[in-house]
């Protein structure tokens, strides 16, 4: 943790003493940047932006969102270098189908990204990858996770209060084929350029005229993932029993034969969540419940008990399985298993 505080302090001084970003955007529609305005008393209004920042970062999350006639959309993916001579450091931002990551660099050497966090907003809340599981930051939101301090410093310098507040506007011009906004500011006699994606806002290009020590990049993919990042599938397909499940007692009851953690014996519920774990011929009973995704059995006399995260397996409704389950059979038990219950058969 401390070494990122550190890269954020560095991106602010950077930034204050005239840091080098490298920026390109696509030109929206409607008239285009002007110089600052100046206010009667000598008061200069900060340039205009082909973009505002939230709505480019809104605009970058949309690139990532659930689209259910096309499954798997395109999504986003970017991926900002900056190297100051002595260290190098790097975050990645990207999303497809509705999951989110970022990605840091722990090297700062290579600069390569190593670490990833990912994010699902469901409901109007945020979630994030923790401990195996899904979990709710409250009091969050999808854009503040995903456009954290480092993001927002690398990806969107221009727009920091010591750069915008003395930006001055040269001309349209395109990078790559993308419209942009060429900026010029002059801070503590020293210059830099900025060239401003006209649709997301990001810093795709910057020149520090004088300096070649620092050295920004940004690497751009908006209209497809070529890749997803390291555990990006696990976290895709466990959505489904992580946060979207919402199941209700009413539709487990009947008898299943439990898993080999229970000695493949059978488990009985009924529509008021009494419950009995067979185990061996000998009976146990108890009780089921069911709160939201979790699902926990409890047997009176003590020797049987499970609870984890409730899935229902898509490619086999007869089935559910209990993941990141703690189970105790006696004097046996057990934490993070999976448990398959099917069932049974007459």
């Amino acid at each position: 943790m401390r070494k990122h505080i550190s890269l954020i302090l560095k991106l602010f001084v950077i930034v204050s003493l005239v840091f080098a970003i490298t920026a390109c955007s696509s030109e929206p529609q409607g008239s285009a940047p002007s110089e600052p305005d100046s206010e009667p008393g000598g008061k200069t209004e900060p340039v205009q932006m082909p973009v505002e920042k939230e709505e480019g970062k809104q605009k970058l999350l949309a690139l990532g969102a659930v689209d259910p006639s096309k499954g798997l959309v395109p999504g986003f993916r970017i991926t900002a270098t900056l190297d100051d001579g002595q260290s190098v450091q790097a975050v990645e931002i990207g999303g497809t189908d509705g999951i989110y990551w970022v990605g840091i660099s722990e090297d700062s050497q290579t600069g390569s990204i190593d670490t990833y966090h990912f994010f699902k907003e469901r409901n109007n809340k945020t979630y994030t990858d923790q401990f195996y599981s899904w979990f709710c930051l409250e009091d969050s939101t999808l854009v503040s996770q995903v456009f954290g301090e480092i993001a927002d410093n690398l990806l969107f310098s221009a727009y920091s209060d010591a750069i915008r507040n003395n930006l001055t506007f040269v001309e349209k011009t395109t990078i790559d084929g993308r419209a942009c906004s060429l900026y010029s500011a002059s801070i503590n006699s020293q210059t830099i350029k900025f060239w401003v994606d006209d649709t997301y806002g990001i810093t795709l290009k910057m020149e520090y005229e004088g300096v070649s020590s620092i050295v920004y990049t940004v690497v751009l993919s908006l209209e497809g993932v070529a890749g997803f990042p390291s555990l990006y599938e696990m976290w895709h397909n466990s959505v489904g029993y992580y946060i979207e499940s919402e199941y209700f007692l009413s539709e487990f009851v009947g008898t299943w034969s439990a898993p080999y953690a229970f000695d493949n014996g059978t488990l009985t519920i009924s529509a008021g969540g009494s419950a009995t774990m067979t185990i061996n011929s000998t009976d146990h009973a108890g009780s089921v419940m069911i709160t939201d995704n979790m699902i926990v059995f409890t047997s009176t006399d003590g020797v049987a008990f499970f609870s984890g995260l409730l899935a229902i397996v898509p490619e086999d409704p007869e089935m559910f399985e209990v993941k990141n389950a703690s189970y105790k059979n006696g004097n046996f038990s057990s934490d993070n298993a999976t448990l398959h219950f099917a069932v049974k058969k007459n």
